[in-house]
């Protein structure tokens, strides 16, 4: 059912007023799917992104009574999962995250033969280390961003800081990911080699 469809204002004041878990259901599925979208975002890890999305509902039914003074739902609800979130990132250093897609770093590199194959998982590993490296925030909005293909805008919007934030945000995250590529490809140079002087001009390009 679309949002459009759903009295949410209605919905509100039946898990208020009247402790209504049908109504507290249809809330909960109403919201569940972007506030997940948000937390593995942030933490990039399915199981705890749902641990949290679900702690977050749980403190909402258990809190149930102060729904209808919220004004703006929708960023109540991203706020409190964005916190929570980071909160997880902070307590859970050493948590297992995805890695990067393949899509963008696969359409500069030709994986053709055993060479590149393996240049390409090396490459992918290093991208992925200069983006766990990168500073809280400014590893969000690039995984927004760039990940997750999100204009600067709406991301300004998602996490309440200013278009230009996001804009120095991702600087930061590209000039880091350049130097990052910059130092392999210096490490990769093989004289005599055809295939890889062809693919350290890709991946050259790749940071131009």
């Amino acid at each position: 059912m679309e949002e459009k469809d759903i009295n949410i204002s209605n919905l509100v004041y039946r898990i208020a007023q009247k402790d209504d878990e049908q109504a507290f259901r249809r809330f909960f599925d109403l919201f569940y799917a972007r506030l997940l979208q948000l937390a593995h975002m942030i933490l990039r890890n399915n199981e705890i992104a749902e641990d949290t999305v679900l702690e977050v509902f749980a403190r909402i039914w258990n809190n149930r009574e102060d729904l209808p003074k919220i004004e703006n739902l929708n960023k109540y609800l991203y706020v409190m999962v964005k916190n929570r979130s980071l909160d997880q990132l902070r307590k859970n250093k050493d948590m297992i995250c995805e890695p990067l897609s393949r899509t963008n770093i696969r359409e500069q590199i030709v994986s053709q033969n055993p060479e590149n194959i393996l240049l390409e998982k090396e490459l992918l590993e290093k991208i992925n280390q200069a983006v766990l490296n990168l500073p809280e925030k400014c590893q969000i909005v690039y995984r927004l961003v760039k990940e997750e293909e999100h204009s600067y805008q709406e991301v300004a919007d998602l996490l309440n800081i200013s278009r230009k934030t996001v804009d120095n945000h991702i600087n930061l995250a590209m000039n880091r990911i350049r130097s990052c590529i910059l130092e392999y490809v210096s490490q990769i140079d093989r004289p005599g080699n055809k295939n890889w002087r062809i693919l350290r001009m890709l991946l050259l390009g790749f940071i131009s």
